[in-house]
Protein backbone atom coordinates (compact mmCIF):
# COMPACT_ATOMS: atom_id res chain seq x y z
CA UNK A 1 0.00 0.00 0.00
CA UNK A 2 1.60 3.47 -1.20
CA UNK A 3 -0.61 6.35 0.40
CA UNK A 4 1.58 8.84 -0.78
CA UNK A 5 1.91 7.74 -3.90
CA UNK A 6 -1.76 7.86 -4.04
CA UNK A 7 -2.74 11.44 -2.45
CA UNK A 8 0.11 12.83 -4.60
CA UNK A 9 -1.25 11.96 -7.70
CA UNK A 10 -5.04 12.96 -5.73
CA UNK A 11 -3.29 16.09 -5.46
CA UNK A 12 -1.71 17.02 -8.72
CA UNK A 13 -5.26 15.37 -10.40
CA UNK A 14 -6.76 18.19 -8.10
CA UNK A 15 -3.79 21.39 -8.98
CA UNK A 16 -2.97 21.90 -5.61
CA UNK A 17 0.62 22.42 -4.61
CA UNK A 18 1.59 20.68 -1.74
CA UNK A 19 2.15 24.13 0.43
CA UNK A 20 -1.35 24.28 -0.39
CA UNK A 21 -3.19 20.79 0.61
CA UNK A 22 -0.60 21.18 3.68
CA UNK A 23 -2.38 24.80 4.44
CA UNK A 24 -6.03 22.96 3.59
CA UNK A 25 -5.73 20.21 5.90
CA UNK A 26 -3.49 21.60 8.69
CA UNK A 27 -0.18 19.74 8.28
CA UNK A 28 2.94 20.79 7.34
CA UNK A 29 4.32 20.86 4.37
CA UNK A 30 7.56 19.13 5.15
CA UNK A 31 5.42 16.29 6.41
CA UNK A 32 2.93 15.96 3.70
CA UNK A 33 6.32 15.58 1.33
CA UNK A 34 7.83 13.45 3.64
CA UNK A 35 4.63 11.23 3.07
CA UNK A 36 4.31 11.64 -0.34
CA UNK A 37 8.29 10.58 -0.77
CA UNK A 38 7.04 7.33 1.40
CA UNK A 39 9.27 8.70 4.38
CA UNK A 40 6.35 8.95 6.60
CA UNK A 41 3.41 6.41 7.75
CA UNK A 42 0.23 9.22 8.41
CA UNK A 43 -1.96 7.79 10.39
CA UNK A 44 -6.19 7.14 9.84
CA UNK A 45 -7.00 10.18 11.06
CA UNK A 46 -4.49 12.13 8.89
CA UNK A 47 -5.23 10.49 5.42
CA UNK A 48 -8.69 11.31 6.36
CA UNK A 49 -8.32 14.67 6.71
CA UNK A 50 -5.92 14.91 3.39
CA UNK A 51 -8.42 13.78 1.50
CA UNK A 52 -11.29 15.36 3.02
CA UNK A 53 -9.10 18.43 1.92
CA UNK A 54 -9.18 17.60 -1.41
CA UNK A 55 -12.92 16.73 -1.64
CA UNK A 56 -11.72 13.33 -2.60
CA UNK A 57 -13.50 10.22 -0.40
CA UNK A 58 -10.85 8.16 1.33
CA UNK A 59 -12.36 4.91 -0.08
CA UNK A 60 -10.61 6.45 -3.01
CA UNK A 61 -7.20 7.48 -1.74
CA UNK A 62 -7.12 4.00 -0.56
CA UNK A 63 -7.93 2.25 -3.38
CA UNK A 64 -5.57 4.16 -5.59
CA UNK A 65 -2.89 2.93 -2.73
CA UNK A 66 -3.72 -0.39 -3.23
CA UNK A 67 -0.78 -2.81 -4.88
CA UNK A 68 -1.43 -4.80 -8.04
CA UNK A 69 -1.12 -7.77 -5.88
CA UNK A 70 -4.14 -6.41 -3.35
CA UNK A 71 -6.39 -6.31 -6.23
CA UNK A 72 -5.65 -9.07 -7.97
CA UNK A 73 -8.10 -11.16 -6.18
CA UNK A 74 -10.78 -9.30 -7.39
CA UNK A 75 -10.97 -10.18 -11.19
CA UNK A 76 -9.74 -7.57 -14.16
CA UNK A 77 -13.58 -7.25 -14.65
CA UNK A 78 -14.07 -5.60 -11.06
CA UNK A 79 -10.58 -3.62 -11.05
CA UNK A 80 -11.07 -2.05 -14.43
CA UNK A 81 -14.86 -0.81 -13.42
CA UNK A 82 -13.03 0.67 -10.02
CA UNK A 83 -10.59 2.00 -12.08
CA UNK A 84 -13.16 3.91 -14.30
CA UNK A 85 -15.54 4.59 -11.13
CA UNK A 86 -12.20 6.12 -9.68
CA UNK A 87 -10.86 8.19 -12.34
CA UNK A 88 -14.82 9.76 -12.96
CA UNK A 89 -14.77 10.74 -8.74
CA UNK A 90 -11.51 12.03 -9.10
CA UNK A 91 -12.19 14.40 -12.18
CA UNK A 92 -16.23 15.17 -11.58
CA UNK A 93 -14.89 18.25 -9.94
CA UNK A 94 -11.86 20.27 -8.84
CA UNK A 95 -13.42 21.96 -6.21
CA UNK A 96 -13.66 20.09 -2.56
CA UNK A 97 -16.99 19.18 -1.58
CA UNK A 98 -18.77 18.83 1.34
CA UNK A 99 -20.16 15.27 1.17
CA UNK A 100 -19.26 11.97 -0.05
CA UNK A 101 -22.51 11.69 -1.77
CA UNK A 102 -21.00 10.00 -5.04
CA UNK A 103 -24.89 8.96 -6.30
CA UNK A 104 -24.18 11.41 -9.69
CA UNK A 105 -21.61 9.24 -10.92
CA UNK A 106 -22.59 6.51 -13.34
CA UNK A 107 -20.79 3.23 -14.12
Amino acid sequence: MELGKAIQMCRKQRGYTQSKLAELAGITKTYLSAVERGKRQPNYETVNTVANAMGIPLSIIVFLSASDNELKPLGSELNEKLARVTLQLIEATNEPQADDDCSHIRS
